[in-house]
């Protein structure tokens, strides 16, 4: 995420959300990756 993979950064948490749906530091990760996007819709789901 802080090299600007931003779309590799999502695909990475939801791989960790897919073994674990409630790991909190995966679903934080992609709301702060939606958030940088300027993407306040997905940021805040």
């Amino acid at each position: 995420m802080k090299d600007g993979f931003s779309e590799d950064s999502i695909n990475e948490f939801e791989i960790c959300l897919n073994i674990n749906d409630m790991h909190i530091p995966s679903l934080n990760g992609i709301a702060k990756v939606y958030e940088n996007l300027g993407d306040t819709n997905n940021s805040e789901k």
